[in-house]
């Protein structure tokens, strides 16, 4: 069994924040036409790396739910799928904040046989950004007070305790640490049952 240094992740790992991604270059239809909401997040523990997001489509394209899986090993992709069990629980409903939010998620990948599997646990311990979409992409504000009681868009970010075990060429590593994850919600629907539809 290898155990490697904690997983941590800073902010400037992840990229660019919804504040500053492009929200469409031109000729190109913004994300929140054809995306209902996203989670995605990103862990490097020692030589390892994860990346993993569950998108959901919007309405018009059926609500269909598909899935990112990366694992890479001192720089070389071992493994890849959209092939993957995400489930959230322990949910808070808390005033300060638009929608629930779960404090607890957990992803499963692999299956026997392949190059890799396992499972690995993120806690939330800490609410570090929330943004109004609206208020990203500039929309007016008489406009956001008519749109905006109806759509319910919101962003979360958060600090989370990690935790899992996988095995990659027949190796069992452990792991643990801290990482960051993103929540983009694009429309009101009630993430709870959102997301319980389709673990």
């Amino acid at each position: 069994m290898v155990r490697p240094k904690p997983a941590q992740i800073g902010r400037k790992a992840l990229g660019k924040g919804p504040s500053e991604a492009r929200s469409g270059s031109k000729g190109e239809a913004p994300i929140f036409h054809v995306v209902d909401n996203w989670h995605w997040g990103h862990i490097i523990s020692g030589d390892l790396g994860v990346t993993w997001a569950d998108t959901t489509m919007s309405r018009s394209l059926g609500y269909q739910r598909s899935f990112m899986f990366l694992l890479s090993r001192s720089g070389r992709l071992v493994y890849e799928s959209p092939d993957i069990r995400v489930s959230y629980s322990d949910w808070k409903d808390d005033p300060s904040y638009l929608h629930p939010y779960p404090r607890l998620i957990t992803v499963s990948f692999g299956e026997d046989g392949a190059p890799a599997r396992g499972e690995f646990s993120m806690r939330i311990r800490e609410v570090i950004e929330t943004m109004d979409p609206l208020d990203m992409v500039g929309v007016p504000g008489f406009l956001k007070r008519l749109v905006g009681p109806l759509t319910k868009p919101y962003y979360f970010r958060w600090l989370l305790s990690v935790e899992g075990s996988l095995e990659v060429d027949g190796e069992t590593i452990e792991f643990d640490g801290e990482t960051i994850h993103e929540q983009m919600l694009f429309r009101g629907r009630r993430p709870r049952e959102m997301m319980a539809r389709d673990d």
